[in-house]
């Protein structure tokens, strides 16, 4: 299919899904605006205006308007110089003028942001007028954030004050704490919080800006179409109602308010959540809206507002106040910008009207409740009359559930289905329909749409969810062979050492799918066709050299793929119609496979690092900031388009082959020219070619802030490590950068090893971003697009270690290696999270450790297995009172964290943290010559960690090792300035034998590594060559 025709249909399906099913009969809805409508932010001082304004222009391509500038740009002067000059009364009356010719000269195609004059009564009596044609979006965040940027003396008033802008908005963001941008934050002379283009810029504000640019696609009815328009496949593409299954996760507002849960295990709970409003607590409006907020943020999926007619552990309320307090917290639900509103189609017209006229491009979600035993039956002519009111009412789905008293058999409410799909004429909305009782929604499902769910750790109160959760029920369909378990691959030349089927089998677990994932190297596409035309095929991440090879034999592409030149994912074709819906919805099932799709998560996973890396100093700035792409191949080609949605317009490319390095310049120079993205008209390019490293970096073009390296570790041709580096002469910006090495097998490439070294000794402003790191991001979007379901992106961010990653794990612990081997140590663990440091490099150029923790879950523990007679004195040690000695020794480093490590005989050892000392200490005897140096390295502790520590073992006891006299760690008084190792076992054997974790065999390259915390270090020697290892296996999360 040419991509002209292609677009053509998927045009035709978004189109068809958005589709109103509204009647002339429908009430009208009075809060639609232009697209191209200017759209205003009112609000208190702190709340965020002008960083959310700045966002929204570049989201939305709009000019940026600020009464500040306004006012100085129509009267010559600053605010606090005019108020100054001419009085307060004078000020009071232009300030008012300058405001209302702000709004007049700017109603379309701005974002507007007001200052505290939308206090004043004339300025909220303009603004009340505008809401007719703009949105005017009241912008307010938790009081305390606001407060620290008001005079104390005046702050409550000032807060009490604030809530008057809801009078005069018609919609509203709750603004929530992002962390991320109190490191830049500062306050002008104004009291205002100081803004520029670096307080926005992509490194700060990540949360926000995602938060905010997801409110205004819903407030302008883009999300869903744009990118189904862009990947159909995608997860966001598809509302939940269109969606082949889908999950509502009920969450109660008073189970909120006190939830003993944390928000990222609520993560991949349901395609949606269901917000139920139960309870009235102090503050309802502020409390909602950060509710609302959270659940956005932290959960990321389409939010339906409910409120319960009904609360049971509330107060019985009269109808005249229920329909009065229920229309205002349905209009705050639509004020708030939720997905969707569930509307009770049986309460009263006035309330009922009150809502649809109001509605903007919230989705309705028409209910109708049949309670108590006389609910009405399936079969009652009054349940197709209901739907066809629905629909007239213009109602996106239709919601009926009814309690079940055990007189309906399910084949009634396939007879209603069949009935309204015979007879209602389309469009029409989906259905919802479904029984309920006490235990729970009816099994088997009578729904495959909004079916709802709850999450394990909630109690059994809701009586729509008491016994369902989305991993049981998704798991159901399996067990009764509607959905089939599928194989799904990563594909390409030398692919065996990939994680990703680790990270994708994690998810599988997660959410109870029975499909597998596994690494499998090919090269020719004849290969590849023979794996991905089986009837169980699922998908399969590609790898060299099929990324761009593929390209011409695939049915269907996304918008980003077809651009891009490349795809990384590839899906099977089994819809039933050839559509591209029916084609979605087909995923999860076996059958012949008619053709593929192909789609790119490559560039978009690239695009995710860069925002969470470059630093303001290094915003991107299209027409001075510089990036280098390192290589010419599919994977080039998406961190280019990632440059380019990124803003920049300044990209070079430089490959070992210039032609390849050419061919790919010239695809994104011919683009931007269609598009007429480029920097200037008189420079029609944004891709230029380095040929070669040898060349000092372009004059006219500043040095490279962004770099890029797409190089693999290994070369495909002979299967050698590609030794590459750059020149450092273009690593001289002096605001550094940030460098993105896409390859992690190794994971400390020559590039990593070089820019860790260059972090220490020359400029501390330049941010790595390892493979791990993106092939993270990759593996989520291609699990979503593979099961079109939601990734657990935290459990799939976990580095899960297959036994063929243990090479790699070694080298991301490594620590500065010194030269004198020492004989195998054996750490001892607690069994609570702890923290390990990704590698660095020192000066000269050894691997290190850095600043940025993982965070373990259980630790490896090397358990050498001596001779008999290489052991002295080993006594059992299970209690204190059995050798007092064990224990106090024990106890006497609690407080103490180090790492231990040995790679491949020889000692390593670097301080983690500040004022934390790393040591080993091993017999004299198993050093022979080299104890003298051995020592040394033990003593370079800091003062500042040492404390005295009473050694209980010593020459004459037997339990410890001989230390010399003249050694510094034996005083007059047989006290040490140094926590000790204690020497021998039994503590150790005692806890790793209480330890469950299993025990796996790990390759010579292991390395074994431990930051201890609250327990000692505990070694013993044996003689060389005699020693056998066994390991535990260990996790790891990054922090971030």
């Amino acid at each position: 299919m040419n991509i002209s025709a292609q677009q053509e249909e998927v045009s035709a399906a978004a189109l068809a899904m958005t589709k109103s099913t509204a009647t002339p009969s429908s009430p009208r809805n009075q809060r639609l605006h232009d697209q191209d409508a200017s759209i205003i932010l009112v609000g208190c001082r702190g709340a965020g205006k002008r960083s959310l304004g700045f966002i929204a222009a570049l989201h939305l391509r709009r000019r940026l308007v600020t009464e500040d500038h306004c006012f100085e740009q129509i009267t010559g002067v600053s605010r606090a110089t005019y108020l100054r000059q001419h009085g307060k009364d004078a000020f009071a009356r232009q300030n008012a003028d300058v405001f209302k010719r702000m709004l007049d000269m700017n109603r379309n195609g701005c974002i507007i942001v007001c200052g505290m004059t939308s206090l004043s009564d004339e300025a909220q009596h303009i603004l009340d007028q505008y809401c007719r044609s703009n949105p005017v979006v009241y912008v307010h965040r938790e009081k305390d954030q606001m407060k620290r940027f008001l005079d104390q003396s005046d702050a409550t008033q000032i807060l009490a004050a604030d809530q008057s802008h809801r009078r005069c908005s018609n919609m509203e963001y709750f603004n929530l704490f992002d962390p991320s941008s109190t490191k830049y934050a500062s306050i002008d002379d104004t009291g205002s919080p100081r803004w520029d283009a670096l307080s926005a810029s992509s490194s700060t504000l990540v949360n926000a800006k995602e938060d905010f640019t997801t409110f205004l696609d819903l407030m302008q009815g883009q999300g869903w179409r744009r990118k189904f328009l862009e990947s159909p496949f995608s997860i966001h593409a598809l509302p939940p109602e269109f969606r082949q299954y889908s999950y509502a996760l009920r969450l109660r507002l008073s189970w909120l308010l006190e939830m003993t849960v944390l928000w990222d295990d609520l993560e991949a709970a349901g395609d949606c959540v269901e917000l139920i409003v139960d309870c009235w607590p102090d503050d309802l409006p502020n409390v909602i809206a950060k509710q609302v907020a959270l659940i956005r943020r932290n959960l990321g999926c389409p939010l339906i507002f409910h409120v319960e007619e009904n609360p049971r552990n509330q107060r019985r309320r009269g109808q005249e106040e229920k329909d009065a307090v229920d229309a205002d917290l349905l209009e705050l639900g639509l004020r708030l910008n939720a997905d969707y509103i569930s509307l009770d189609l049986q309460r009263n017209s006035t309330l009922i009207n009150r809502v649809l006229e109001r509605r903007g491009r919230t989705r309705i979600i028409g209910n109708f409740w049949y309670l108590g035993m006389g609910a009405l039956a399936w079969a009652d002519p009054s349940q197709l009359d209901n739907f066809v009111h629905a629909k007239s009412l213009g109602c996106d789905v239709v919601r009926m559930i009814r309690f079940c008293s055990g007189d309906n058999p399910v084949e009634r409410l396939l007879e209603l289905k069949e009935t309204i799909q015979r007879t209602v004429p389309d469009p029409k909305p989906p259905l919802v329909a479904y029984d309920f009782s006490v235990l729970g929604a009816r099994t088997p499902l009578q729904s495959n749409i909004l079916i709802p769910v709850k999450h394990s750790g909630m109690d059994n109160t809701d009586h729509l969810a008491t016994v369902c959760t989305y991993e049981n029920s998704f798991n159901r369909l399996f067990t009764q062979l509607m959905l089939d378990p599928l194989r799904f691959y990563v594909l390409g030349a030398s692919v065996s050492y990939s994680i990703s089927p680790a990270m994708h089998q994690a998810a599988y677990d997660f959410s109870r799918i029975p499909h597998t994932f596994q690494a499998v190297s090919c090269s020719t596409l004849g290969e590849l066709y023979r794996i991905c035309y089986d009837s169980s095929f699922g998908g399969a991440s590609l790898a060299a050299p099929f990324k761009v090879a593929i390209m011409p034999q695939l049915k269907l592409k996304s918008h980003h793929a077809s651009i891009i030149g490349a795809v990384n994912v590839l899906l099977p074709l089994r819809g039933q119609t050839g559509s591209i819906l029916s084609h979605a919805t087909s995923r999860n099932k076996a059958g012949p496979v008619n053709n593929f799709y192909g789609d790119n998560t490559d560039w978009s996973s690239i695009l995710t690092c860069l925002k969470r890396s470059i630093s303001p100093r290094n915003y991107v700035r299209p027409s001075k900031t510089t990036a280098l792409v390192v290589g010419a191949g599919g994977m080039a080609r998406a961190a280019i388009y990632a440059l380019v949605q990124l803003g920049c317009r300044n990209i070079f490319i430089h490959n070992r082959t210039q032609r390849n390095a050419s061919e790919v310049a010239e695809h994104f120079n011919s683009l931007v020219r269609e598009k007429k993205i480029a920097t200037t008209p008189s420079q029609p390019q944004v891709c230029h070619v380095l040929p070669s490293r040898s060349r000092e970096w372009p004059d006219v073009y500043e040095l490279p802030t962004v770099i890029i390296s797409c190089v693999p570790a290994v070369s495909a041709d002979d299967g050698l490590p590609v030794n590459f580096t750059l020149p450092e002469q273009w690593l001289s910006s002096p605001t550094g950068g940030v460098v993105v090495e896409l390859a992690y097998e190794p994971l400390v490439t020559p590039l990593v090893a070089q820019i860790r070294a260059y972090q220490q000794s020359v400029s501390p402003y330049w941010v790595l971003v390892d493979g791990l790191g993106v092939v993270s991001e990759m593996a989520i979007e291609a699990f979503e697009l593979m099961t079109g379901r939601m990734a657990p992106r935290r459990l799939m961010k976990q580095p899960v270690c297959p036994p063929q990653r243990t090479q790699d794990l070694s080298r991301l612990l490594q620590s500065e290696i010194v030269s004198q081997p020492c004989y195998p140590c054996t750490y001892l663990m607690e069994d609570s999270p702890l923290d390990i440091l990704r590698p660095s490099v020192t000066r000269n150029g050894t691997p290190d450790l850095g600043q940025t923790p993982l965070q373990a879950t259980s630790i490896q523990i090397s358990r050498p297995r001596f001779n008999s007679e290489s052991i002295q004195n080993v006594e059992t040690c299970s209690s204190k009172t059995t050798n007092p000695g064990c224990e106090d020794e024990l106890a006497a480093t609690t407080d103490d964290e180090y790492i231990l490590c040995t790679v491949e005989g020889n000692l390593a050892r670097r301080p983690l943290l500040k004022n934390h000392r790393v040591f080993a200490e091993v017999p004299e005897s198993a050093y022979g010559d080299n104890y003298s140096s051995a020592r040394d390295l033990n003593l370079n502790s800091t003062q500042s960690s040492r404390r005295k520590f009473e050694r209980k073992s010593d020459a004459n006891t037997g339990d410890g090792p001989v230390l010399p006299s003249n050694d510094p760690r034996r005083t007059v008084e047989g006290s040490s300035e140094y926590p000790s190792v204690i020497s021998q076992t039994p503590q150790v054997s005692r806890l790793a034998r209480s330890s469950s974790l299993p025990i796996v065999p790990m390759t010579p390259w292991d390395v074994s590594a431990a930051i201890l915390k609250g327990a000692g270090a505990m070694n013993s020697a044996g003689q060389r060559g005699s020693t056998q290892k066994t390991w535990q296996t260990y996790e790891l999360s990054d922090s971030e």
